[in-house]
């Protein structure tokens, strides 16, 4: 009686800490510190954004943030510094068979360079810049609403890329 008594009260406090789980988790520490951090939206179980940090702080690794429906809304690396480098690729929910990308590019510590690519909410490219180290375009091409060529220009342009950011 006494062993059923403790499994009774072992599965109410279980209960109780399930309904209770915060808005964020740590999932894990590796041993350099680093902690891999799980965060849902409000009063969900739906994950909101996972990635990993050191010191509470910097990002390191990938991280991913997703939409209440549970899809990705965008994913981004980091290098050991906390900067932006390598694919970012973000992604748009509005569609009813899932989401679809509608911008995919490289970054290199924080800046956007190289080829960068934008799609219409229907999933169409529309858009193809490059961008130098500094992060100014210096070559665009452009496509109709189907994704077929329309133009394209070389040299560099006053286009502004604070939107990459």
């Amino acid at each position: 009686m006494k062993r059923r008594n403790n499994i009774f009260i072992i599965s109410i406090i279980f209960v109780f800490f399930i309904s209770c789980i915060k808005s964020k988790d740590i999932v894990y520490v590796n041993k350099n510190g680093d902690k891999w951090i799980r965060e849902y939206f409000p009063n969900s179980k739906m994950l909101k954004v996972e990635g990993k940090y050191r010191n509470d702080t910097i990002p390191v690794g990938i991280k991913r943030a997703y939409t209440i429906n549970g899809l990705i809304y965008f994913e981004v690396r980091f290098n050991d510094l906390g900067e932006k480098q390598g694919i970012f690729r973000e992604f748009n929910d509005d569609f009813p068979n899932g989401n679809y990308l509608i911008t995919e590019g490289q970054y290199y510590k924080d800046k956007p360079i190289g080829w960068w690519r934008f799609y219409s909410t229907k999933g169409v490219l529309n858009l193809m810049m490059e961008l130098d180290s500094n992060s100014k375009v210096i070559y665009y091409v452009r496509f109709d609403s189907k994704g077929h060529y329309l133009n394209d220009s070389i040299g560099e342009f006053s286009c502004d890329t604070a939107f990459l950011y």
